[in-house]
């Protein structure tokens, strides 16, 4: 079960980066909120679709992730602009030649 949720994120991830658009995004907020399991940070961020459309998301970040104000990369669906992420994306990672 684990393994297919896994398989599914990915897939998703790859295809996103295959067939997604680029925008430059701001990171519009960074929010750290600590429970039992940890320290969490979420980042807040917006960008602008080709299409001159705003969109807002969030995404999990590290300790070490981008501050408040920061430009980011974001991978966006044309179709459906909500569903996007900063690049890279966690599951995949860049290889250089």
């Amino acid at each position: 079960g684990l393994s297919a949720l896994f398989a599914a994120i990915l897939r998703a991830d790859l295809r996103l980066l295959a067939e997604g658009r680029i925008a430059e995004g701001t990171v519009r907020e960074v929010k750290v909120s600590r429970s039992q399991h940890g320290t969490h940070r979420t980042m807040h961020y917006d960008f602008q679709t080709m299409s001159g459309t705003r969109v807002s998301g969030k995404c999990g970040t590290s300790k070490h992730g981008p501050a408040e104000g920061s430009q980011i990369v974001v991978v966006y669906d044309s179709e459906s602009p909500k569903r996007n992420k900063p690049y890279p994306c966690r599951l995949v990672t860049t290889v250089r030649s």
